[in-house]
């Protein structure tokens, strides 16, 4: 066996199959850790999810470790006799009917398993690359070359992990998803391959056929002949779509790549998966109905049991995902059912009944497809509706057209009788069109406010236009609102209420919004304060999953005055969460008519109850896509919104007649038009107990570059966003990111060119994801050129291709050079502040690690036969190009770039992964489209003033700026220009070096290479002799979409200027250049941020390239500290007086969640008539009195009864419970807050005039235990006084009454009774059969000197002990079958740690 072993793996197939699979394990454990946080482990702090993330891993060991163990047996027992491994493994799985049946199942669930993969790709990172795909091809790979099984079951839960990392992007993308047609083309080959994998079943009367068709007995059973064909084919079919995508990557320009993405078909990942789902299904079935022999069979041989192994461990996982995407199920949880586990474990319960019937890929895809479904037909509807209102609007516009070219016609025609009411109507049709262009490019998409106008409809679009005024109307939006638009559909729709209501700014969402290239009239006109994002409505406010979360909501809280959905709500997933959530994001509302905060929503309402409307009616509009949850009627609405907190004057509108009127033509039936209606619907949000908001705190930044806009973008997007006024100053005519952007033909031109290399600028590239702002990648193919110093000339070429550039490198640069430098950039630690060489400079590591020898460096320059060109371009390649990209990007001299320290430069190399020569997208380069000025547009949004043109300086401590007093001011200029903006500031920013430069946009082509062929879309010249390196971009390839009549280039630092009549434009800029001492600079600057409230925000303020990275973190710094200090005691409004009534259990329990209550807090009085705390425990109770209820039932959750029973029964007496409160009062610090023996005698409103929630307080008067009347005001008052503290009796037996004149005995209420002995010698009639009344039966009978006792009730009753045993108390068992009663110890801790 040893011999075999060892001559097993000397074969070199063998080595490269088990070297290609310990690639992609590792890749795959790569994933894992990474996506799991695995570097919290690192750093000590083991996360609370350990076993989630190590029981995948030891899962996949023993499921690998096991199939391995069995399929390496079988292939050393058939190691002299086997001629391939691999074809002899499967036709030992597929030998008999029996063992294909099993064994296919496992092949077509691998189908299902590839297509799963493609529409939920989870990768290393976020990037241009396709880092997804590449951790698709190494799971798929580790599970066709490994086992599935174990491949999935670290894949598996890395899906829902991430799935609960980023909720929103998760469901966005679930459900109407749709992937390359070619999978499906692949799935349907590898089925196809599956199918000629059948083995040849024994048939005599076609024997010699057989025997010409199949493979010969060898001791695995006879197949077709093309067996290995159809087996190789179905595992290279399954993997090439992703395989060839992730290497197209890497092979394709990224132009090319680009194009072809926009051009493939694709088809919708739902309807995928049902049509494999009905085909494995089918398939199944029809094999169990139909094949001779058994269908299942058990397996035998070691192979047999391998892929049984792996089988039932698929099998696993799929109930897995049944279950985890069942309870995890967002629809159940925005309805706030607590069945989420009880209706996981039935969904996996009914997909493992199923399973052995129609397969497990049946029910896996079947699965996958009805998650998918829901989105998937909304999609579909709003397509349909998208449809129906083009249609509809084309049909306006052709209305239009037939009726300006016929009029003349048909006035001749109807004489002249008719002419004025012909030309009345095209005076309206004129008007209308009119209308019509003023707002045509809003694509409305609703049912329309269809207003009859002597009998006149008006077109769609104003139908629609109408619909939307009407809504904002009854909103009563104006110039103070910031309105949230929910399903706006487009931004058209966003641009129209903003100005249409002058609203002090908008914000629309939409799922079906797309990420699409603005245009250069969407980032150059209009207003900053309109913006459109691409986000659901369930997205608004995401609950916690897990306790100690906090909640997600999408936008920050009460940043929104109105809220309307436009035509939208009844398509929701629920309509009452969506309410709900709107109810959470809306301020209270406050006094005054712009005060008052609102929902408002255009909705179909039933004209009956739900309940009440035909079963019909409700499928009907679910098929419309409404559903049965969102039906409501008018009253329906009223009761629902009040029941969430708004206030109860809630308005419903009905204009049923002029929507519907205009889609009678339409094929609206009326069957349906008669049980449904249509309104507008308005709620306010009730104003707080405490009506006084918090003054907002009023914030300048001086300067609009990209520190200055992110630090007001972070403020604004803050928790506190609300109570915070932004305002900028810009001494320029208009923001400095996109200052000089220009417009060239079509494109619009950013100065200087704006991007961002993927891997380097992370937070960049989050900001844009977060704003939904559209990138693109830029070409980055290079020429550096230039004169060697010796009158030659020297080119070097940096290719889009990546082969290009490993051959050059090899055959250009020399192989040794490459090591070297790859070595040198690898070997760099990550945490370079604690570097012990983080003061060597870049000069020092070049000479160190690259062998440059820098013979002379001083402040005037290298001379020209020692400067950096010149010592570079022959000796080593690889450091030119280095060299002239870093310097071109910091905007330095080449003297400069040796001083910058290296842990600033090669920090930036390596994230670019330079040493892998820019192979995968990890270094490509974006930037946003069209321009930068979208991301400025963005980053405005929120801004309450853009002072343009305004210069400040001399600012004081006072922080006084043209007459205004703001709380913090950030000044974001560059360095240098902060003693102009300050009265006073750090001598440290006098003492930060700044490098001038020039860039101008012109079309002289002298400075490109003389040689056309070296064009590239960036050419960095570095002659021998200059100081610095000259960049010119090529715009026509750096903008492909471009429309320049002539070759058109910018150009950085020219040697000289261009020609005067070639130039377009010029602009001067200078960048910060750090040195050595540069680190010291920015400890000394932040040792001052805010000082006296004034910060300082720009790329100079953090150590760093200097670029719009550092720029970006600085925002983000100073925004956080201006929050934090914003966050002080000082502003936090005093504690409202709270009275409650009542010492009794729930005035005890009022009195302690009061008492915590941090927003509001409150000052809590207690007041008790009696003479001590316990209420009706201590007044209304008698003799050897206990509690019915158990003592599991009747404790508080945060403060339990003792457990032993000889501290407490388990039913108390009432002695005992008022001990217990006693106790709750003393733990919970109560006591001192409680009066006893003192009486409400009443309760007055002050304002009388006021309805309920606006109350400014209330007047209480108490009598003392002296008798002395006192008042008081509150601001809250808790009545908790209970049920049961007045006695009633029934007017039979009121002293009153004839019956009790003429009775003789005596007549009490139960709460009269005190003891036994008022039962002696007398007859005792009780009536009533509850537990007092059963008690006092039970102890007049104790009694001896009762004569009788007599129980009267109206009706049978049911008398069942307390406890089941001596033990166990009856209401725990019968409570706990419906709801939570008892509080396990785990439990009760786990709330006990949740409450202190």
């Amino acid at each position: 066996m040893m011999d075999a072993a060892v001559s097993l793996l000397s074969d070199p197939g063998v080595q490269f199959y088990f070297l290609i699979l310990g690639l992609a394990i590792y890749q795959c454990l790569k994933i894992h850790f990474v996506t799991n946080n695995y570097s919290n482990v690192k750093k000590g702090t083991f996360p609370s999810t350990a076993a989630s993330m190590i029981t995948p891993l030891l899962l996949s060991v023993l499921i690998l470790s096991t199939t391995w163990y069995l399929i390496l047996r079988f292939i050393l027992r058939n190691l002299s006799t086997s001629t391939s491994y691999f074809d002899d493994a499967y036709k030992d799985v597929l030998r008999s009917t029996g063992h294909y049946f099993t064994s296919t199942q496992l092949l077509t669930w691998a189908i299902i398993a590839v297509v799963w993969m493609k529409t939920s790709e989870i990768g290393e990172g976020q990037g241009g690359a396709s880092v997804e795909s590449k951790g698709v091809v190494a799971f798929l790979t580790f599970g066709f070359l490994g086992a599935m099984g174990a491949s999935f079951v670290i894949w598996v839960p890395l899906l829902y992990t991430a799935a609960k990392k980023n909720v929103r992007k998760s469901k966005r993308s679930a459900g109407s998803a749709s992937i390359p047609l070619s999978f499906f083309l692949s799935s349907v080959i590898a089925f196809a391959s599956i199918l000629n994998l059948q083995p040849c079943t024994p048939s005599s009367s076609n024997e010699a056929v057989q025997v010409e068709q199949c493979t010969p007995e060898e001791g695995f059973g006879t197949f077709q002949m093309n067996f290995r064909y159809w087996l190789q084919c179905l595992h290279v079919i399954l993997v090439a779509p992703i395989i060839l995508s992730y290497l197209s990557h890497y092979l394709l320009p990224t132009i090319i790549m680009k194009a072809f993405k926009e051009r493939v078909p694709r088809i919708n990942s739902c309807v995928l998966f049902g049509m494999l789902a009905i085909t494995f299904a089918a398939w199944h079935i029809y094999h169990m109905m139909f094949t001779d022999g058994a269908v299942y069979t058990m397996p035998i041989t070691d192979c047999q049991l391998s892929i049984t192994t792996d089988l039932v461990c698929c099998s696993c996982i799929t109930l897995y995902a049944v279950f985890k995407d069942s309870d995890l199920s967002h629809h159940n949880k925005r309805r706030g059912s607590n069945d989420d586990c009880g209706l996981a474990l039935r969904n996996m319960c009914f997909a493992a009944i199923i399973m052995p019937l129609i397969s497990p890929a049946a029910v896996l895809s079947g699965h996958l497809c009805l998650v998918r479904l829901d989105e998937s037909y909304g999609s579909f509807i709003a397509h349909l509706q998208r449809e129906v209102a083009n249609r509809r609007r084309g049909n306006d516009d052709a209305v239009k057209d037939v009726d300006t070219t016929s009029s003349a016609d048909e006035n001749n025609k109807r004489g002249k009788n008719n002419s004025n009411g012909e030309s009345k109507r095209r005076k309206e049709m004129k008007k209308d069109s009119v209308s019509d262009t003023k707002h045509n490019n809003v694509k409305w998409c609703n049912l329309g406010l269809w207003t009859n106008n002597n009998d006149l409809l008006p077109s769609y679009n104003q139908a629609c236009e109408n619909l939307a005024e009407a809504l904002g109307n009854i909103a009563n939006l104006n110039s103070s609102d910031a309105a949230l638009l929910c399903g706006c559909g487009s931004k058209d729709e966003v641009r129209y209420f903003k100005s249409k209501f002058d609203l002090r700014h908008a914000t629309g969402i939409d799922p079906h919004l797309q990420k699409t290239s603005r245009s250069v009239e969407d980032v150059m006109g209009g207003d900053y304060n309109t913006r459109a994002i691409c986000a659901s409505v369930e997205d608004l406010w995401i609950p916690a999953t897990n306790m100690g979360d906090d909640d997600s909501p999408l936008f920050p809280p009460h940043i929104f005055d109105k809220i309307l959905a436009l035509d939208n709500i009844y398509h929701y997933r629920c309509k009452l969460s969506f309410l709900r959530d709107c109810f959470r994001m809306l301020p209270c509302s406050t006094k005054g008519r712009n005060g008052e905060k609102y929902v408002a929503v255009s909705d179909v309402i039933l004209r009956k109850d739900s309940k009440d409307t035909p079963l019909w009616v409700k499928l009907a509009l679910r098929l419309m896509g409404i559903r049965s949850c969102n039906l409501w009627s008018a009253d329906e609405y009223r009761d629902n919104l009040t029941s969430i907190g708004y206030d109860k004057e809630i308005y419903v509108k009905l204009i049923g007649k002029d929507v519907f009127i205009g889609w009678r033509a339409y094929h609206l039936p009326r069957w349906l038009s008669d049980h449904i209606d249509y309104g507008l619907v308005v709620a306010k949000k009730p104003p707080a107990v405490q009506n006084t908001p918090l003054k907002k705190k009023r914030i300048a930044i001086i300067g609009s570059g990209l520190a200055g806009l992110s630090s007001a973008h972070y403020l604004l997007t803050s928790n506190v966003s609300a109570n915070i006024d932004v305002e900028i100053y810009e001494a320029g005519s208009s923001c400095g990111l996109a200052g000089n952007t220009t417009l060239i033909g079509n494109q619009l031109v950013d100065v200087p060119a704006r991007m961002a290399a993927i891997g380097y600028y992370t937070e960049y590239q989050k900001l844009l994801n977060i704003l939904d702002i559209p990138t693109t990648v830029v070409r980055t193919d290079s020429s550096f050129y230039g004169d060697d110093g010796h009158g030659s000339q020297v080119c070097y070429g940096y290719s889009q291709n990546s082969l290009v550039n490993i051959y050059n490198a090899v055959f250009v640069g020399g192989i040794c050079k490459l090591w070297q430098l790859i070595c040198s950039l690898r070997k760099l630690k990550y945490n370079h502040e604690n570097d012990q060489r983080n003061a060597v400079t870049f000069g020092e590591w070049l000479q160190e690690n690259l062998g440059v020898k820098i013979y002379s460096c001083n402040s005037t320059g290298a001379s020209k036969e020692y400067d950096l060109p010149s010592l570079t371009c022959y000796s080593n390649p690889f450091a030119y190009i280095m060299a002239g990209a870093l310097s071109w990007m910091l905007s330095c001299k080449w003297d400069d770039l040796l001083q910058y320290p290296a842990d600033i430069v090669l920090p930036y190399c390596r994230d670019l992964r330079m040493d892998n020569l820019g192979a995968g997208r990890q270094g490509a380069v974006i930037r946003v489209v069209p321009s930068i000025k979208a991301l400025e547009r963005a980053l405005l949004y929120g801004v309450s003033k853009l002072h343009l043109g305004t210069r400040v300086s001399n600012i004081e401590s006072t922080k006084v700026i043209n007459g205004v007093t703001y709380d913090a001011v950030i000044v974001a200029t560059e360095a240098k220009g902060v003693p102009r903006v300050l009265a006073k500031c750090s001598d440290v920013f006098a003492k930060l070096k700044y490098h001038p430069s020039t860039i101008y946009i012109h079309t002289d082509e002298t400075f490109m290479p003389k040689n056309k062929r070296d064009w590239k879309c960036w050419n960095v010249e570095m002659s021998s002799g200059r100081q610095e390196p000259q960049l010119t971009f090529w715009l026509n390839e750096f903008y492909p979409d471009c429309n320049f009549d002539t070759n058109v280039f910018q150009t950085w630092a020219p040697s000289h200027p261009p020609q005067k009549e070639k130039i377009i434009m010029r602009s001067d800029f200078e960048r910060v250049v750090h040195a050595k001492d540069s680190r010291s600079y920015v400890a000394d600057i932040n040792n001052v941020q805010g000082k006296d409230g004034i910060y300082f925000a720009g790329s100079y303020c953090v150590y760093g390239m200097g670029l719009l990275e550092q720029a970006l973190i600085s925002g983000q710094n100073v925004s956080q500290l201006i929050l934090n200090s914003l966050a002080s005691p000082v502003s936090a409004p005093s504690p409202l007086k709270a009275l409650v009534i009542g010492a009794g259990p729930s005035g005890l329990v009022t009195a302690k969640y009061l008492r915590e209550s941090k927003d509001p807090s409150y000052d809590v009085t207690v007041v008790e008539s009696s003479n001590r705390l316990g209420g009706s425990f201590v007044n209304k109770t008698y003799d050897n009195c206990r509690l019915v209820s158990s003592k599991y039932l009747t404790a508080f959750s945060d403060h339990r009864m003792p457990e032993e029973t000889e501290l407490c029964p388990d039913h108390p007496s009432a002695v005992q419970y008022v001990e217990y409160l006693q106790s709750y009062a003393e733990r919970f610090g109560l006591r001192s807050l409680i009066t006893v023996g003192c009486e409400v005698v009443s309760v007055k409103n002050v304002d009388t005039t006021c309805k309920r929630g606006d109350s400014d307080g209330y007047e209480v008067q108490f009598r003392n235990p002296d008798g002395k009347i006192i008042a008081r005001r509150f601001d809250v008052v808790a009545v908790c006084s209970g049920l049961h503290n007045t006695a009633f009796l029934p007017k039979l037996f009121t002293p009153s009454s004839d019956f009790a004149e003429k009775f003789k005995g005596q007549i009490l209420h139960s709460s009269q009774y005190k003891e036994s002995s008022l039962f002696a010698n007398k007859r005792v009639l009780i009536l009533g059969c509850g537990e007092t009344a059963m008690d006092l039966a039970h102890r007049a009978i104790l009694n001896s000197q009762t004569e009788s006792v007599a129980l009267s009730v109206r009706r049978g009753f049911l008398s069942i002990p307390h406890n089941l045993a001596e033990d166990r108390p009856l209401d725990v068992f019968i409570t706990n079958l419906f709801e939570h009663a008892y509080e396990h110890p785990a439990s009760r801790n786990s709330m006990q740690t949740l409450q202190s």
